[in-house]
């Protein structure tokens, strides 16, 4: 498929998942509006330690956009689909976030200055989005104040490579660590999954952990990389809470997700 292809299969589901979103209890919107953070604690660790302006891309339906504004001087998030930013200002609008601003663009063209931004935070759900890696990376770096930093939280890409097995708290190997590096995948909704789903056909990219790193350290400093054993939602029926909007398994053969800190130079 072609690029314009991508965009068009992704672009509908994502169009689709903001308005399910809005009224998924994973989403949390009410809670969100009444001043609760839908930060995981990994997220509000790595960033309790930053301050200034923020910039979110990917930010979806902009509920983790609007949290951020509780600790920064200033957050702007953008997101490619025009129904989740849409729903993104209106959750900012009813918190009553002053300080929290959305804009509808693709992170292959995002809608910012150059040198404006003191954080960039890239997280959860994030990079299998991401085809061209080392182009969005560059222009992360230019959206970034020399000495800004770069914070990434995702899924760990060798989890990627197992699914939810039957039973639901199994995991099954369904593709190779080193395969393809971009995949056609047909899944239901991760937080709705009763949810009849019309658009669930998508393209996703798979990056390696090396090639995430490396397409890093090209760009900016690395500071600090973590992996961890949780996940920001329960992919599986047997997770456990392990900290806010976080669960774990008891047993998993891989890490379930990493985090990168990074600095422009």
């Amino acid at each position: 498929m072609s690029r314009s292809d991508e965009d068009v299969a992704n672009l509908l589901r994502w169009d689709e998942a903001a308005a399910l979103h809005l009224e998924s209890p994973f989403y949390a919107v009410p809670d969100v509006i009444s001043g609760k953070s839908s930060l995981s604690s990994i997220d509000s660790a790595l960033l309790s330690r930053l301050t200034g302006r923020v910039l979110h891309p990917m930010c979806h339906i902009g509920t983790d956009t609007v949290s951020l504004a509780q600790t920064f001087s200033r957050v702007v998030g953008f997101d490619y689909s025009e129904k989740a930013v849409r729903i993104a200002q209106q959750i900012s609008a009813r918190r009553g976030s002053r300080h929290c601003t959305f804009a509808v663009g693709d992170i292959t063209r995002m809608p910012v200055a150059s040198s404006s931004f003191d954080v960039v935070f890239l997280n959860w759900g994030s990079l299998v989005w991401i085809f061209d890696l080392p182009s969005v990376l560059r222009d992360l770096r230019r959206a970034l104040r020399p000495g800004g930093h770069l914070v990434i939280v995702d899924q760990h890409p060798a989890s990627l490579t197992f699914r939810r097995g039957n039973p639901p708290s199994t995991m099954v190997p369904t593709e190779h660590y080193f395969g393809n590096r971009k995949i056609v995948v047909n899944r239901k909704d991760y937080a709705e999954r009763t949810a009849t789903v019309r658009h669930g056909e998508v393209i996703e990219a798979r990056h390696t952990m090396s090639e995430i790193l490396h397409t890093v350290l090209r760009e900016f400093r690395l500071l600090e990389f973590q992996e961890y054993e949780s996940l920001s939602w329960q992919a599986y029926a047997d997770m456990v809470a392990s900290g806010h909007r976080l669960w774990k398994k008891e047993s998993c053969p891989v890490p379930l997700s990493f985090s990168i800190v990074a600095q422009r130079q």
